[in-house]
């Protein structure tokens, strides 16, 4: 995995688990994307089963 993010010029940063105040970027991230994903598929007019 470490190979493969100094490939991709990704870095790595590792928090202590369950303390949610150090993920506090990557948490916001994760529901932007959600709510983008909501609007998309609803946008798209497919069932709401899909």
């Amino acid at each position: 995995m470490n190979n493969f993010c100094k490939a991709k010029f990704i870095k790595q940063e590792f928090t202590v688990p369950y303390n949610p105040e150090q993920k506090g970027m990557a948490e916001r991230m994760n529901r932007t994307l959600v709510e983008m994903t909501r609007c998309m598929l609803n946008e798209s007019g497919l069932d709401k089963s899909y």
